[in-house]
């Protein structure tokens, strides 16, 4: 959660100097591209809010890929590690619990589909609970205070984009835990 923030951090700060953080390009140019892709229908159609929600998502999906690629060696090793170290200490008993797993991978499978279509649901409505929550956040503007306080307390603090960004990213993580701790 914690490194969203400052991947968005490193990103503005590659667009600012592309030297800095030379790994950040890859990312961003894949952002930029997804961003780049829309038809003039879709950005009439998609609010900013709505768009940087999408966008994030791509972002946590490419973060997430990194793990789905280390799933593809490991899940093989750890099956083959645990039927070899269950057969050490259970013996042949071992194959009746391992056909029991193997049977129910079927109904696995269809609980997975299932969960996935009532995913697809529930973000339906996540993003028409975001676009009323966008519409109302932006009339409050909550972070203008805190901003405008760093401006004026001391006239070296200057707002940068990657200060204003990161930090309305980490008011948006701020924000959950501050409405749930009431509850």
């Amino acid at each position: 959660m914690f490194l969203n923030p400052q991947l968005l951090k490193f990103l503005i700060a590659f667009v600012s100097d592309p030297s800095t953080y030379a790994w950040v390009g890859f990312v961003s140019a894949i952002l930029m591209f997804v961003a780049l892709k829309l038809s003039n229908l879709a950005r009439r159609q998609y609010t900013i809010g709505e768009t940087v929600n999408l966008m994030s998502v791509d972002a946590q999906k490419l973060m997430d890929v990194t793990n789905y690629i280390q799933l593809t060696w490991s899940t093989a090793l750890q099956i083959v590690l645990s039927i070899y170290f269950l057969w050490r200490e259970l013996g042949p008993s071992v194959l009746a619990g391992v056909g029991v797993m193997v049977l129910l991978i079927p109904v696995n499978a269809v609980l997975a589909t299932k969960n996935r279509n009532i995913q697809v649901k529930n973000m339906k409505y996540k993003d028409k609970r975001l676009k009323i929550m966008n519409e109302i956040l932006s009339g409050i503007k909550v972070s203008v205070i805190t901003f405008s306080v760093y401006v004026m307390v001391d006239s070296n603090n200057v707002l940068s984009a990657e200060k204003a960004f990161t930090s309305i990213t980490l008011f948006n993580i701020l924000r959950f835990p501050l409405a749930t701790l009431p509850m």
